[in-house]
């Protein structure tokens, strides 16, 4: 039973095979190089996602900040939370 890697090369006559001849030193290389590029560009997209992150929770805590502001202000809005209608408060119901 035969290997199927195995390859089995017959020729007659001259045979020449021509072209550049790589050896393993620099495909190890070009495959080092593959990975640190991947590497790379996975430790830039965690930054940039970091920083994303980070804007983002600022953001976050400046809007907490402002509603915080709105919510604890005690002065009454200038002319009322609705156009035309009067502003009034809880002893009015009675």
């Amino acid at each position: 039973m035969s290997d199927p890697n195995d390859i089995q090369l017959e020729a007659q006559g001259e045979f020449r095979l021509g072209g550049d001849v790589i050896g393993r030193d620099k495909i190890v290389t070009t495959i080092q190089n593959l990975v640190q590029r991947a590497l790379t560009a996975a430790e830039e997209a965690a930054h940039d996602r970091a920083l994303e992150q980070q804007a983002l929770a600022q953001g976050v805590s400046a809007l907490a900040a402002r509603l915080r502001a709105i919510a604890t202000d005690d002065q009454p809005l200038a002319g009322g939370p609705y156009k035309g209608l009067p502003a009034f408060d809880l002893s009015d119901c009675e």
